[in-house]
């Protein structure tokens, strides 16, 4: 993938909210390593690591095997795992 999509995502990117959609997830649900499946803004589905959570802002900031330091509301989480060896 090409870290100019990624980086896409991270311009102007609103405020989060704390629950998704369906409630499914909560933002404290995240923790840094945990393993997380989100969809890009293209369609595409991506393998990430957290590697923070911006509470202020309620962001998680992943990273891939591509990039670090990028931000995603909770509303393109699909899944999320515990940490998982070689993940990403």
């Amino acid at each position: 993938m090409k870290n100019v999509e990624l980086e896409k995502m991270n311009d102007k990117l609103p405020k989060g909210r704390p629950f998704d959609q369906y409630k499914c997830f909560f933002i404290k649900d995240f923790q840094n390593g945990d393993s997380i499946r989100l969809r890009l803004k293209s369609g595409k589905t991506i393998r990430a690591v957290v590697s923070a959570i911006d509470m202020d802002e309620l962001h998680i900031i992943y990273k891939t095997a591509e990039s670090e330091g990028n931000r995603t509301t909770i509303d393109k989480i699909i899944s999320l795992e515990p940490y998982i060896k070689n993940w990403v």
